[in-house]
């Protein structure tokens, strides 16, 4: 999928169109024009916008056979502590960092735990990752080594990082 580049040229157009209004003197025509102009970018944003959205559905839908949508209510999640599994989350950041020696495209490198959950949070993981087996990958390990002398390079500079 594209990215939709005139998306940054819009918003430049109305940073700049909406500091000319902020210097108006209210009530005079010029803000008014002013205040036009800054409409008519905000709906040319938004017709930009919906074209984009009906594009990617429309190619989507011909391309897929089926299409599945989950809405997550992430800001319920937040709310109410009791969706939020620990435990589940801790084990999909323990493999998503350390799975295939952290050298898959979709590994993480850093992770951000936010408010009370955060210790808690960090002592599940730290828990886990003392558990992984290092060892030869084609042995009951849980990690095995890494391809280049560069990646074991990149990864010792990782933990250094982390332990400074």
């Amino acid at each position: 999928i594209t990215n939709p580049r005139h998306e940054r040229t819009d918003r430049a157009r109305l940073a700049k169109a909406q500091r000319v209004l902020a210097r108006k003197e209210k009530g005079s025509r010029n803000r008014a024009k002013a205040r036009l102009k800054v409409a008519k970018i905000h709906g040319r944003i938004a017709d930009r916008r919906r074209d984009y959205l009906h594009t990617l559905s429309t190619r989507l839908v011909r391309e897929n056979q089926v299409i599945a949508i989950e809405d997550l209510s992430v800001r319920n999640m937040v709310k109410n502590r009791s969706y939020a599994d620990l435990d589940l989350a801790a084990d999909a950041m323990v493999n998503a960092g350390f799975g295939s020696a952290g050298e898959r495209c979709m590994a993480i490198s850093a992770l951000v735990a936010v408010g009370d959950i955060a210790d808690e949070l960090v002592a599940k993981i730290t828990e886990r990752t003392n558990t992984l087996k290092i060892g030869d990958g084609t042995k009951d390990s849980d990690m095995g080594p890494l391809v280049t002398k560069v990646h074991r390079d990149k990864v010792a500079s990782y933990i250094d990082a982390g332990e400074a």
